[in-house]
C-alpha cells in the first residue's frame, strides 16, 4: 500500500524492524551472539525511538480528537456533552502524562546513553521553539 509522505518514515522503520525480527527468529547457536548484538544496536538506534514516535502519534491523535469534541460541545453550549467531553479529555491527558512520566521517560533514561539524552534535549528545545505558534488556546 502506498503511504502518505507523512507516514513513509514510519513504514520504512517497520521494514527495518521486520528484518531485525526475522534475523532474530532465524538465529542459530552459531549466530545468536552477533544477531543479538545487531538487534540491540538497531533497537537503540531505530526501533525504540520508532515505538516512542508511534505511541505519541496514537496518544496525541486521540487526545486531539477528544479536545475537538470538547470544543464542539462548548460551542454548542451543551452542558451535558461538555461535561462528558471534559472528563474524557481530563482522563486521557492524565493517562498520557502519567505514562510518559512513570514509564516512557524512565525507560529512556535507563536505555539512552548520555550523548543520546543530550541530542534528545537539543531536539526537544528546537521543536519547542518551532511549535510555539501551534498551541491550543
Amino acid at each position: 500500500m502506498k503511504r502518505h509522505p507523512a507516514l513513509q518514515k514510519l513504514s520504512e522503520d517497520h521494514h527495518h524492524g521486520l528484518v531485525q525480527a526475522q534475523r532474530l527468529a532465524d538465529a542459530t547457536p552459531a549466530t545468536i551472539v552477533s544477531r543479538t548484538r545487531a538487534f540491540l544496536s538497531a533497537w537503540r538506534r531505530e526501533i525504540a525511538p520508532h515505538f516512542a514516535e508511534e505511541e505519541q502519534l496514537r496518544q496525541h491523535t486521540g487526545i486531539r480528537r477528544q479536545v475537538l469534541e470538547l470544543q464542539r460541545a462548548h460551542a454548542a453550549e451543551d452542558a451535558g456533552a461538555c461535561i462528558a467531553a471534559a472528563r474524557a479529555v481530563a482522563a486521557a491527558l492524565d493517562e498520557h502524562i502519567h505514562f510518559e512520566e512513570r514509564e516512557l521517560f524512565e525507560a529512556i533514561q535507563e536505555a539512552a546513553a548520555p550523548q543520546e539524552l543530550a541530542r534528545l534535549g537539543e531536539y526537544l528545545a528546537a521543536w519547542e521553539g518551532s511549535a510555539a505558534g501551534c498551541r491550543i488556546e
